[in-house]
């Protein structure tokens, strides 16, 4: 009888936790209003992180940007961008847009900085759209290789150029 009790007392909360664990909603349904947010992570002085919207939205390279690269891509539009990443490393500020329709907010860290956008709607400028063409130039000139982008349907939007293959 007590081996019954004991093995009631396993299964039943394995079940349990079984059809809670089936049911439950996804990460990605829980945060599902956060997945349009562009967010940047910065650590150590280097982007370490860019969500695919930030990707999208921003001429930014996983990797291959710094603080100061990110300071002249957002100065246009947020004129109070800072500069230098706080050497303080705490704190969170927030900063609006020149057209008072967007801000982001950055959460200090002791390493780096996360910026989170919120309100985005004409943040691409001229300027975002004038540098990426000379990144993707500059692609083009120095690969030895071929290079290509496709967009989530699979259509090919940019490659290098075949003569430099």
């Amino acid at each position: 009888m007590d081996d019954l009790i004991v093995i009631l007392a396993v299964i039943i909360p394995t079940i349990v936790l079984s059809v809670w664990w089936v049911f439950r909603s996804s990460p990605k349904d829980r945060n599902q209003h956060f997945s349009d947010q562009p967010v940047i992570l910065f650590k150590n002085g280097t982007l370490e992180y860019a969500s695919d919207t930030a990707l999208a939205t921003f001429p930014i390279v996983i990797g291959g940007h710094s603080w100061t690269d990110l300071y002249d891509i957002l100065r246009p539009q947020y004129p109070d961008f800072p500069e230098q990443v706080a050497s303080n490393g705490r704190g969170r500020n927030v900063i609006k847009g020149r057209d008072n329709k967007s801000t982001f907010e950055i959460d200090w860290r002791k390493d780096g900085a996360t910026l989170t956008f919120y309100s985005l709607q004409n943040l691409v400028t001229e300027a975002c759209d004038m540098e990426e063409l000379e990144l993707l130039r500059q692609i083009d000139k120095s690969l030895a290789h071929p290079a290509w982008k496709t967009d989530d349907a699979g259509t090919l939007v940019w490659h290098t150029k075949p003569t430099a293959w």
